[in-house]
């Protein structure tokens, strides 16, 4: 959706797109929880519904379940972490979308297409590669980020110099990430279209 949004033209385009490829230039976890806490540290100021007491408050107010509340609150406060983490995804969408060429979607102008219609039968099929590759892309991802357990005890094993164990433990994974994202992608790929065949 993001990456739809990017594509049109609107004023101050590409100072969304910097915004975006923020998590990109500044890809430490450090820096991450500094601008987190700052974030929240200036919502208690000003009351925003990110806030977790107030969002659930409301929620409550309004008499959902106890598990429904706590599931929708910790979908709004990890709205942050996705967007962060999906800097470079959103970004290779919007290069998947600049690449389709522009008669295809001046041909659905003339034969009447709805936007809606145009983007099922154009730009999706057109960007299914870039779907692909974001698809190994995050599996790679959220194997490899460094809250994994497996890459924290990898981690500690390599600082205890207990080599053999580390190394035992990174090659079995590395196989294991390798055949999950084989599956992947062979599975993805049969609906892959290409503009060339």
């Amino acid at each position: 959706i993001v990456a739809v949004l990017l594509n049109r033209p609107f004023r101050g385009r590409g100072f969304c797109r910097a915004l975006v490829a923020l998590p990109i230039i500044v890809s430490s976890g450090v820096l991450m929880q500094v601008f987190k806490e700052d974030l929240f540290r200036s919502s208690i100021e000003s009351k925003t519904v990110f806030q977790g007491i107030i969002l659930e408050a409301s929620l409550q107010k309004m008499g959902l379940s106890d598990e429904l509340i706590e599931t929708l609150t910790k979908m709004v406060s990890s709205v942050l972490d996705l967007i962060w983490l999906s800097g470079i995804q959103i970004l290779i969408f919007v290069g998947g979308m600049q690449s389709i060429p522009r008669s295809l979607m001046e041909v659905c102008e003339v034969e009447g297409a709805t936007p809606w219609q145009a983007f099922w039968r154009v730009t999706f099929p057109l960007i299914s590669p870039f779907l692909l590759l974001n698809i190994v892309y995050a599996i790679i991802d959220s194997f490899t980020t460094p809250t994994n357990k497996v890459i924290i005890k990898i981690n500690e094993y390599f600082n205890n110099t207990l080599y053999s164990s580390a190394t035992t433990m990174s090659m079995v994974y590395f196989i294991l990430v390798l055949f999950i994202v084989g599956i992947a992608s062979a599975i993805i790929s049969r609906r892959v279209f290409y503009i060339d065949k």
